[in-house]
């Protein structure tokens, strides 16, 4: 003899067979209009059709009845058909938020909910506290300035609720770093250094003989400069150089004087017509040379 179950919202666990011969005992898969949490998980879904539905009609358990997992076997109107009794229960939830953030940081809010009665999904609403709001397990939000008191609710099929709430302290964004922008450099043009000038030369004698002492040779400079000296003498109708004087030290600017001595390394010079060209040189730079002619007597 075989015995096959085909409504499967009844539990067949404690079907028993008595026969003489052989038999057996088939079950098939839990039909899913019947609203199983699966086809093999014969506990109701909050919008199974057995739900508050038992036979015979309005069948009330009798007290301190259980279904097959333990829990009460009414709740509601009626009890259920099946092993499993709906159980309507509350759902949990516990969030993470961060206590401190800075004005217009992004802020993660995550909330974890749990329901006992398997197969019930959950939605999360949040109030972040300052007039806005987001939905589901994880949200983002930026904050302005202040303390602000958020909370979420997540919510099982039946509307049963759970609550988590806090607050979070915001502080404001620090100042952005004052750059200070330091004035462009000005480089002064740069000026080339420009020539000396020599002017007023003059001798204190323009003719004399060799032998003449106490000759003065005065002169003016506008900078401080060294004072050059080439002897020419005349030859025909040209002057031609013959030798040079020793170079000054560097003198200061102004009237300057200094002795003459018609010599010319050591010796006397010879009588003639003579020439002796002055410059000055400061930085590179040579002045206009100053010519002063003599005559050297016999």
């Amino acid at each position: 003899m075989s015995v096959t179950t085909r409504r499967s919202a009844y539990d067949s666990s404690p079907a028993k067979v008595t026969s003489g011969g052989g038999g057996s005992l088939v079950q098939d898969a839990l039909a899913p209009s019947f609203g199983f949490v699966s086809d093999s998980d014969p506990r109701l879904r909050f919008d199974s059709p057995l739900i508050d539905v038992g036979e015979p009609p309005a069948f009330v358990a009798s007290p301190g009845e259980l279904d097959l997992g333990g829990d009460p076997r009414e709740v509601g109107p009626a009890a259920d058909v099946g092993a499993f009794e709906y159980q309507r229960r509350a759902p949990a939830v516990a969030a993470t938020v961060p206590a401190t953030a800075t004005g217009g940081q992004v802020v993660t809010l995550t909330a974890t909910g749990t329901d006992p009665d398997a197969g019930d999904a959950l939605t999360y609403t949040w109030d972040f506290g300052d007039g806005t709001g987001g939905a589901g397990p994880s949200v983002s939000h930026s904050y302005a300035p202040g303390q602000r008191t958020w909370k979420v609710v997540v919510t099982d099929p039946t509307g049963q609720t759970a609550t988590a709430t806090g607050t979070i302290d915001v502080a404001a964004a620090p100042a952005p770093p004052v750059v200070v922008t330091p004035p462009p450099v000005v480089t002064p043009p740069t000026t080339a250094p420009r020539a000396p000038r020599l002017t007023r030369a003059s001798l204190s004698r323009r003719r004399f003989r060799a032998t003449q002492a106490g000759l003065v040779l005065r002169f003016t400079l506008d900078r401080r400069a060294r004072v050059a000296f080439v002897l020419q003498r005349r030859r025909g109708t040209r002057f031609r150089t013959v030798g040079s004087l020793p170079t000054t030290k560097t003198l200061p600017a102004g009237s300057r004087r200094r002795a003459f001595t018609p010599r010319l390394k050591g010796r006397r010079l010879v009588p003639g017509s003579y020439r002796l060209v002055l410059t000055a040189i400061a930085d590179g730079k040579r002045s206009t040379p100053v010519r002063l002619t003599f005559v050297v007597r016999r």
